[in-house]
């Protein structure tokens, strides 16, 4: 492996790729790499620091996955979560406990692979998801009172026997604890204020079936309220105050349903989902989580388009719960918009990854490029600025605007390293400053 990662970072391509992001000189668009291709520059580059990527699909996010743990890299994949915005009982939870468990992940991997439809997602801050974890030892100084109310905050519901992941029991001084991500539920055994023992044991027989020194037990939830139930409480009354003095049907609605949220807190309910833009002061998403590593886009246009479809599915999701008075609009913030998504990686270091350079991209490649007299090949792949597409220049010249969609032919014919000049077809801005705002500097692809 090691001789392996040493002839590709031999590779002049690679060796610009270092240099360009070195001067900040990015987004920069890779193209040209084939599934093998894309894992091996990964597992390069996650050598150096931790990388977020970006997959189109889930079925992409797995087999990355496995070519990265093939190669000794260490993965964590970031789901994607279905929200619950009406009022539904028995909702699985099962891909939230996934979401937790690759979030507790994150500080031990090299690389994180998430959609872009689980990126945007909103969940809990980091601090409140360190503050929620409980660490348990033998001989650890805790009473049993004060484990039940540590075990209620982060999430866990109370049941008569655990049977399943987020549930906990207790009888005098046993406390019974099914965490998720684990295959069997932890026992803890009290002598006064002090954990006398801790072992695993088989839900069906209830018998132990391995000894603990010591266990973790993560939140069962990522719906845990800053500042806890009384927090919450607190923001419910002061908008259903605020609510109260105005007027208009969507000022009613959310009367209505902060007072109804109030009373579901007083039953003992767990928060659920549409409490969601309430329940933080500032939300997080998976960005917040890794907040200087580079992102790399896989086949950044189905990720856009990815991106598009679960925001149209999310708006017709809030427009029903809305309709059944089950949703307000003043509350309907669960997620980033594609826009603000964008926005936020323009101010991080991005590679694109892509088979075949016809197509488009959100945020335009910029780099050190050729003098136009040394391009020889007819390269069709565009861009974005002002709204529009981006063109290509041939050898023989700056072209105009182009009236229909690049071919595959160009890609085929296009040398193994290949570098373009580019044009924006509104403004005719070139190797400049582009009038509408969007960067016209000079851009190279990488094949």
């Amino acid at each position: 492996m090691k001789e392996l990662m040493e002839k590709l970072r031999a590779l002049p391509q690679t060796a610009q790729l270092g240099q360009l992001r070195a001067q900040g000189e990015t987004p920069v668009a890779l193209t040209g790499l084939s599934p093998a291709g894309k894992a091996l520059l990964c597992c390069l580059l996650s050598r150096e620091e931790r990388c977020l990527v970006l997959c189109a699909d889930d079925a992409e996010c797995r087999s990355l996955e496995k070519e990265l743990q093939g190669l000794s890299v260490r993965t964590v994949c970031y789901p994607a979560v279905d929200l619950v915005l009406h009022g539904v009982e028995g909702a699985s939870r099962e891909f939230m406990h996934q979401r937790i468990a690759a979030l507790l992940g994150i500080e031990r991997a090299q690389v994180v692979l998430a959609t872009p439809d689980a990126a945007v997602q909103f969940t809990l801050p980091p601090s409140l998801l360190a503050q929620a974890c409980i660490e348990l030892r033998c001989g650890m100084e805790i009473s049993p009172k004060t484990l039940l109310e540590r075990l209620v905050d982060a999430g866990y519901t109370r049941s008569e026997l655990v049977e399943g992941p987020g549930q906990f029991s207790s009888r005098g001084g046993i406390v019974d604890v099914f965490a998720p991500g684990v295959q069997q539920p932890l026992r803890v055994e009290f002598f006064g204020n002090e954990i006398d023992t801790l072992n695993l044991f088989d839900v069906l027989t209830q018998r132990r079936t391995q000894r603990c020194e010591s266990a973790f037990l993560p939140p069962a939830t990522q719906l845990l309220p800053q500042g806890g139930t009384a927090g919450l409480r607190d923001r419910l009354e002061h908008r259903a105050r605020a609510a109260a003095g105005r007027r208009g049907e969507a000022a009613k609605v959310t009367a209505e349903l902060c007072g109804q949220m109030l009373e579901r807190l007083e039953e003992g309910a767990d928060p659920e989902d549409r409490l969601m833009p309430l329940l933080w002061d500032r939300p997080a998403t998976l960005l917040d989580y890794l907040p200087d590593a580079p992102v790399l886009v896989s086949e950044e246009r189905a990720c856009a388009k990815r991106l598009l479809q679960s925001q149209a599915f999310l708006d017709e999701e809030i427009k029903r719960a809305m309709e059944e008075r089950q949703l307000s609009g003043e509350l309907a913030e669960f997620a980033l918009s594609p826009g603000a998504f964008w926005s936020a990686l323009g101010h991080r270091e991005v590679v694109f990854w892509r088979r075949c350079p016809t197509d488009a991209m959100n945020l335009p490649p910029r780099a050190s490029s050729r003098p136009r007299s040394a391009m020889s090949q007819d390269l069709a792949t565009t861009f974005r600025c002002c709204s529009t597409r981006w063109e290509t220049c041939s050898g023989r010249g700056m072209t105009s605007a182009f009236s229909r969609r690049p071919t595959t032919r160009a890609s085929r014919c296009a040398p193994f390293w290949s570098k373009t000049a580019w044009r924006c077809s509104m403004c005719a801005s070139r190797w400049g400053r582009c009038p509408r705002g969007s960067s016209t500097r000079r851009a190279s692809w990488l094949f």
